[in-house]
């Protein structure tokens, strides 16, 4: 039992380290993870016809919408989102703000 919990405490601390924050750049998150396979090299697209285009969403949208996802029927997605970190979220979520024009109010840009 006292070699579990010790497993147990250096994996954890191994991922926590290492492997959650193996992603430096939302645009890196949205290629390796295949994003844009749905979504768009741009997140140009509506994924499957059924979301809004995301590159016309705030990042506040975005994450807004990543926390919906958990609860989401789609085990591809919800299994995706699940193993990013809530850094990696910010991350993929300012990335894809960032690829489209949204305007929220007159010439300013969405935040």
């Amino acid at each position: 039992m006292k070699h579990l919990i010790v497993i147990l405490i250096c994996t954890s601390f191994l991922m926590g380290g290492k492997l959650f924050n193996r992603f430096k750049t939302g645009e890196q998150i949205f290629t390796q993870m295949g994003c844009w396979k749905c979504h768009g090299k741009k997140a140009e697209k509506s994924a499957l016809g059924r979301s809004r285009v995301v590159s016309n969403l705030s990042k506040m949208q975005i994450l807004a919408k990543f926390s919906q996802f958990r609860k989401s029927s789609d085990p591809i997605l919800r299994t995706k989102l699940v193993s990013l970190t809530r850094k990696d979220k910010e991350k993929l979520a300012q990335y894809m703000s960032s690829l489209g024009a949204s305007v929220c109010y007159g010439n300013k840009p969405c935040y």
